[in-house]
């Protein structure tokens, strides 16, 4: 028994619980589900935190066709490599000269699909002679998604990882 200051009141133990558990807020375990935005920026940090390759490769080679591979990024160049046969000399530059092929591939994609889409509403009555706000928009973004993908690769080999590509990455084309 826990005697009080006061001559009079007595407190006891099970009194000092009670008041305690009176004073405590109740803490129910409940799982807090994520929000849009939490759900989102995982979403995007998953799709961008690709596999990197750097440790498949020794450091004089890396530091031997870095140039090189950063030029691979760049929409056309990749096929100086390929033609000269250049990207066989160094498992480094084959990674990242397939890498700029696919870059370059979907360019080419976007290049052809503008060209077809003029030459198909060109002719046409509409209120411009121009290609549809919808097919516009397409195209803009396949073009927003080939230098995208032309930075990410750029930017991520000057900082010497060797990262694949986000969705397409794992598509091998040379070999």
């Amino acid at each position: 028994m826990v005697e009080n200051n006061n001559d009079n009141n007595q407190v006891t133990y099970e009194d000092m619980q009670k008041r305690s558990a009176e004073s405590q807020i109740n803490v129910v375990d409940t799982v807090v589900e994520k929000d849009l935005g939490d759900k989102t920026i995982e979403n995007v940090e998953n799709f961008i935190n690709t596999q990197d390759h750097k440790f498949e490769f020794s450091k004089e080679e890396v530091s031997l066709y870095k140039k090189n591979a950063l030029l691979c990024y760049v929409p056309f160049i990749v096929f100086y490599y390929i033609i000269v046969g250049k990207y066989k000399k160094s498992n480094y530059l084959l990674f990242h000269s397939n890498q700029g092929l696919i870059v370059t591939l979907i360019w080419t994609i976007s290049i052809l699909l503008n060209v077809l889409s003029n030459a198909i509403f060109e002719g046409k009555d509409y209120v411009r002679n121009t290609t549809p706000t919808v097919v516009s928009i397409i195209l803009f973004t396949c073009f927003s998604i080939s230098l995208i993908l032309s930075l990410f690769g750029m930017i991520h080999t000057a900082n010497d990882k060797s990262k694949e590509l986000p969705l397409l990455g794992n598509i091998k084309l040379l070999k």
